[in-house]
């Protein structure tokens, strides 16, 4: 979609960034009373340069008003979606990538960090350019506190991580997929943390008949 243009999505109607809303009780009243009369309702937000929203990116609010609005900005040549959810606090730069089942917040992306799949990026700060591989999780919160995570730029998050906070990550970093990261990584590091995988030669087929000992074959 066009800059500033309109994301329509349950009856309702919103482009984002950084205007003053009205408070929570009076958008519920709005919101409840727009799907009654299925009209769109309008909270004209910012959105710049040439931005692209996908599905059901972005919007926090339903028909049923039980949601508001996020507070997040999304800069030129962005791309959010498809089924993102951009939480307070988010902050794209352009050309950033936000892609399906990726929620974002109260973090900063810089301009060209791409997060493309089944990702949470919390409470952290992600440089240029960086890549957040799928399945990536920055553990922000540790039961009692919120905690960041700075991600440097051209790091590379290979897929499955867990970056444990607070933690910092240096720029042209390489994180090994699968890694819980609990120590921070110094600039063009290799981290990498994992199990050693041993394979055990007749392993599947001793576990197979272990398991269907004294059991008759199943049918098909």
């Amino acid at each position: 979609m066009r800059s500033m243009t309109i994301v329509s999505l349950l009856l309702l109607s919103l482009t984002l960034g950084a205007q003053d809303l009205p408070d929570a009780a009076t958008i519920t009243r709005q919101v409840q009373d727009a799907a009654k009369q299925r009209k769109s309702i309008e909270y004209v937000r910012e959105i710049t340069g040439e931005v692209t929203l996908d599905g059901k990116a972005v919007t926090e609010v339903n028909a049923t008003g039980r949601r508001i609005p996020v507070q997040s900005s999304i800069g030129k040549n962005a791309s959010v979606g498809p089924y993102a959810r951009l939480r307070p606090g988010a902050s794209l730069g352009d050309g950033a990538r936000v892609g399906n089942f990726v929620e974002i917040k109260a973090a900063t992306l810089e301009p060209g960090v791409k997060v493309n799949h089944l990702s949470y990026i919390g409470d952290a700060h992600v440089g240029s350019n960086a890549n957040i591989g799928a399945g990536t999780i920055t553990c922000n919160y540790d039961g009692f506190g919120k905690h960041k995570t700075e991600i440097g730029q051209g790091a590379f998050i290979g897929t499955n991580s867990s970056l444990v906070a607070p933690v910092k990550i240096g720029s042209r970093a390489y994180i090994g997929s699968g890694s819980v990261i609990t120590r921070d990584v110094p600039e063009d590091a290799l981290a990498l943390e994992r199990s050693e995988q041993t394979n055990r030669e007749g392993g599947a087929k001793r576990y197979r008949e272990m398991k269907t000992r004294g059991k008759p074959p199943k049918a098909g």
